[in-house]
């Protein structure tokens, strides 16, 4: 029985398919890069402004703190627990409005104010885990963490 073999330099090289290159950089930017709305808001967020569903309530109500991570996740901290999540931001030409997702729920907000201190508007709060209030507004104090 004969065995054929080629020579080193007679087999074909695989070349790296430089067509699918472009391909893979649309990709990275299309799902791996921020628009400039999501760059303008990320950071640490305090209470500006609230309204109590209940006006009648005496307890002390916790509020919570926001994070926009670089990463699009977000964390609402309060006192004694922590909700995170994912979030996305565009602009639709009338105003930037912002939409946060987690746990199979979606709660939408408006950005408003400038690039150096914006706010959110959550404009429903029951649907942000806030459901004693009905009214409820964030403003930036500081970048997030990196």
């Amino acid at each position: 029985m004969y065995k054929f073999t080629l020579p080193k330099e007679d087999i074909p090289k695989k070349e790296i398919m430089p067509k699918k290159i472009p391909y893979y950089f649309f990709l990275l930017f299309f799902f791996g890069c921020m628009n400039r709305y999501e760059k303008q808001i990320i950071g640490h967020y305090k209470i500006k402004e609230y309204e109590i569903v209940d006006s009648l309530t005496t307890s002390s109500i916790g509020l919570p703190d926001l994070t926009l991570n670089k990463n699009r996740t977000f964390s609402l901290v309060f006192k004694d627990s922590t909700t995170i999540g994912k979030w996305k931001a565009d602009d639709n030409g009338d105003f930037t409005w912002i939409e946060f997702s987690f746990h199979g729920q979606n709660c939408e907000g408006r950005v408003v104010g400038s690039e150096s201190q914006p706010e959110i508007w959550i404009y429903n709060p029951s649907n942000f885990t806030c459901s004693f209030l009905k009214k409820l507004i964030f403003k930036r104090v500081g970048n997030a963490p990196k």
